[in-house]
């Protein structure tokens, strides 16, 4: 069956994610904090890789484990983020001062937060973007790090699963074969593990119609606790990527309208801001979005044959 033969080729992937072959490495390095003068050691990302594929919306997947929550560094006493590189860069005091009003708001908006080790991947980056904005906020750094909290969101939800996406447009034919063979499978135990991997491949290829109707099935089951806490843990984390999601929109329309972005970069941010789009379930309005990234002149060849493919899937015959 198609289901059989995708999850032998994911099988075949994830044994290259063996602690062996995990391609993300780190390292424990020293920080101090600017804001607060807090002195912490923590894990650095020192590289990783992109050979588990790559989403629609240029999500690169490692082999192994995501690199993507070492990327930043949180302070654990006041909660200041930024990337590695910058996060012992001193401050103006003014600046200082904004940033610790911000963050605490944070932390009163989220009170089941009470210490780093709570926080998501994605809320590592949200927070990095929370004191960007007291810093610079520049549209077009604020859309990629909103990006990153996306992905880093994405990556966590569906940590454990490696799909065997060859190229985004793989994806659809993929869940395809795994939606016929979840009909035909007689044994609830696999249908329900079917059901899920079906939740969790739509959610990385963007198809958040199809997910949401999956969702909708495994809601009419009477589920166990354990996998009904899996459910809930999967819907606050599509829930908390479609914050992100719209917050990129915001930061890469502001950068666009405002001429922040060169010329022959454009067509690029304009083309995520589709996918973006269609990743919350905005159908008709992601379709004119691919339209205008085709009309927007000379694009990379990668952008033009998805958005060709986006456009013939999405628009009704």
């Amino acid at each position: 069956m198609r289901y059989a033969r995708c999850l032998a080729l994911a099988l075949a992937a994830s044994a290259m994610c063996v602690p062996g072959f995990a391609a993300t490495k780190v390292e424990m390095r020293e920080f101090t904090c600017p804001v607060d003068d807090t002195t912490f050691t923590a894990r650095a990302l020192v590289e990783t890789d992109a050979f588990g594929g790559t989403d629609s919306d240029f999500c690169p997947w490692p082999k192994g484990s995501s690199g993507l929550p070492y990327g930043v560094q949180v302070c654990p006493k006041c909660f200041y983020g930024t990337r590695n590189d910058y996060f012992n860069q001193k401050l103006p005091g003014d600046i200082k001062e904004k940033l610790k009003t911000a963050l605490e708001k944070w932390r009163t908006d989220h009170p089941k937060v009470t210490k780093v080790e709570d926080l998501t991947p994605g809320q590592r980056w949200e927070l990095t973007a929370v004191c960007g904005m007291v810093k610079h906020n520049h549209p077009p750094v604020m859309g990629e790090l909103w990006q990153r909290a996306a992905w880093a969101t994405r990556h966590h939800a569906l940590q454990g699963v490696h799909l065997a996406f060859g190229d985004p447009m793989s994806a659809f034919e993929m869940i395809d074969g795994m939606a016929l063979d979840l009909k035909a499978e007689r044994n609830k135990t696999k249908a329900l593990e079917q059901t899920f991997q079906l939740v969790m491949a739509c959610h990385r290829a963007g198809d958040a119609k199809r997910r949401d109707e999956f969702i909708k099935v495994l809601e009419g089951k009477n589920l166990d606790a354990e996998p009904a806490a899996r459910l809930e843990r999967l819907k606050q984390a599509f829930a908390d990527e479609d914050v992100y999601l719209q917050r990129i929109i915001a930061a890469w329309n502001e950068a666009l309208e405002k001429d922040l972005v060169k010329p022959e970069h454009q067509h690029v941010l304009l083309y995520v801001i589709a996918d973006s789009t269609r990743r919350l379930g905005r159908t008709e309005e992601a379709v004119k979005l691919y339209n205008k990234v085709k009309e927007s002149g000379k694009i990379r060849p990668d952008i033009q044959k998805m958005c060709d493919f986006m456009i013939n899937w999405l628009s009704p015959e």
